[in-house]
């Protein structure tokens, strides 16, 4: 702004400039017209006494007299154009004294001697001898030329003047154009300066603070960005420092909380297995006792709380598992899901006519192996254990969709069964009494928990024919290297 101030005040110059050549100009060209009106005017002069001298005619005198009185008053006009004590001025009085000399010491005396030669012989011959004398000094010649120089030199110096003036404009001119070319240069080169000072201002800013967020997310809360002064970056830089400690405080305080609700999970679980444990002596003492032999009555009473006992020995540990499900940060893998499914077959071998039909061609993905097998593995064994059918027929397929796949799990309905969609999802409903799957209660909390820990989704659907089917999204695009060499690998 300082710079363009400085091209706007030459611009503000050179327009006076300019205004006050135009103005000098016109005043010198003014000068010149008197000058040479000041001329003719004295010409008009030599001519109108020579006139009349020899023509006696007064139209010659009032010629005469009127280019006199004209030059008077030019005279006069341009003393106030011309400086005192400058050589022109010196130039301009000496023209107007040579002229009053021509008057008053040629002029003068023949037209008054003129005047009065037509009285008498004498006054005649008097003018003659005077004409006579005038011509023969050559006074008239002295002046008229002293004058013509006068004049010429007074008319150049006027024209000196104004090509002096002419190339001074021409030099400022230049000047001013070649400041106001530096400065448009300096310009822009402070702006490109200043914007790539800005620029490299504004992203290392960015950038410091994208690194703090990044650093918060990796767990880091004790990251800090700079925040000196009072400009907006400052002031969100603040706000983000206070927002560490405020996650520093809240996380710490969260994983206290977290800490002591394992803890205390843990401790009740084993507060209640230990007086379960001792149900269970107890019930094994009285089923070897001969009382209990004999009695049949008795013997099924007891296997039923033995039943119960399990029952509610599985329940705990299917709290544990939900507890801990997705708790944990996981590596990741590459996980071919078809023969994760493989193994899940493996543990449903010992139930005669369950079939688990999975779909060819399964994906092979880079993620969380545990938490996907766990997902997985607790639908499965979920559909299995809520199908009161003697044959079951589980299916697993999934298909692409965008940057997810889509996995469905899909099973018959037992008849009697008619559950809601809420329901499906509550902790602890509908256990059952399947003690070879002890948490398979609990299977589909965990399963959603995990699932919408990850922030992915999971739905269930009641299809024609009593089907259920559970379908989640899981992503595909979680690439990296060890991956890519995978894929490269298998070719």
């Amino acid at each position: 702004m300082l710079l363009f101030s400085v091209s706007t005040y030459l611009g503000k110059q050179q327009k006076e400039t300019f205004q006050k050549t135009e103005s000098r100009l016109g005043q010198s060209g003014d000068v010149l017209k008197l000058t040479n009106r000041f001329q003719r005017n004295f010409i008009s002069m030599v001519s109108g006494l020579r006139g009349y001298l020899l023509t006696n005619e007064t139209s010659f005198i009032q010629t005469y007299d009127s280019a006199l009185q004209d030059n008077k008053k030019i005279g006069s006009e341009l003393a106030t154009f011309i400086s005192v004590g400058s050589e022109q001025r010196a130039l301009l009085e000496d023209i107007i004294q040579l002229e009053r000399y021509w008057v008053d010491e040629f002029a003068v005396p023949l037209i008054s001697s003129k005047k009065v030669s037509s009285i008498s012989s004498d006054t005649r011959g008097s003018f003659n001898d005077l004409y006579r004398t005038k011509l023969k000094t050559g006074l008239e010649q002295d002046v008229q030329k002293s004058l013509q120089k006068k004049f010429h030199e007074f008319a150049q110096y006027e024209y000196n003047f104004r090509n002096t003036m002419a190339q001074s404009l021409i030099n400022f001119m230049n000047i001013t154009h070649d400041i106001s070319l530096y400065l448009t240069f300096t310009t822009t080169l402070i702006g490109i300066c200043i914007s790539i000072w800005l620029s490299w201002y504004i992203s290392s800013r960015v950038k410091s603070m994208v690194s703090m967020a990044k650093a918060i997310s990796d767990g880091d809360y004790n990251v800090r960005t700079m925040a000196d002064g009072k400009n907006e970056f400052n002031q969100l830089g603040k706000a983000l420092n206070q927002m560490a400690v405020v996650l520093r405080n809240t996380i710490s305080k969260i994983s206290k909380q977290r800490d002591e609700l394992d803890q205390f999970a843990h401790i009740i679980s084993q507060d209640l297995r230990a007086p379960l444990n001792g149900i269970t002596n107890m019930l094994a003492s009285a089923k070897n006792e001969k009382s209990t032999k004999s009695n049949s009555k008795l013997r099924d009473l007891l296997e039923d709380i033995e039943g119960e006992v399990l029952n509610v020995e599985s329940r705990i540990k299917g709290l544990l598992s939900y507890a801990s499900a997705g708790g944990s940060d996981q590596y990741k893998e590459v996980v071919e899901v078809e023969h994760m499914l493989d193994r899940v077959k493996s543990y449903i071998t010992p139930h005669s006519g369950v079939r688990l039909i999975v779909q060819q061609g399964m994906p092979t993905l880079y993620t969380e192996k545990l938490l996907l097998e766990q997902v997985l593995t607790n639908l499965v064994l979920n559909a299995i254990v809520h199908d009161s059918l003697h044959d079951v027929e589980v299916c697993v397929f999934c298909r692409e969709e965008h940057d997810m796949y889509l996995f469905y799990v899909q099973h018959i309905m037992a008849p009697s069964e008619d559950p809601s969609r809420q329901r499906m999802f509550l902790t602890f409903t509908g256990m059952q009494d399947v003690y070879q799957f002890e948490q398979a209660g609990i299977g589909l909390p965990i399963a959603k928990k995990i699932i919408s820990e990850r922030g992915l989704q999971i739905k269930m659907s009641i299809e024609p024919g009593k089907r259920y089917v559970f379908c989640f999204n899981w992503p595909k695009n979680e690439m990296n290297e060890a991956h890519y060499q995978h894929f490269s690998g298998r070719g």
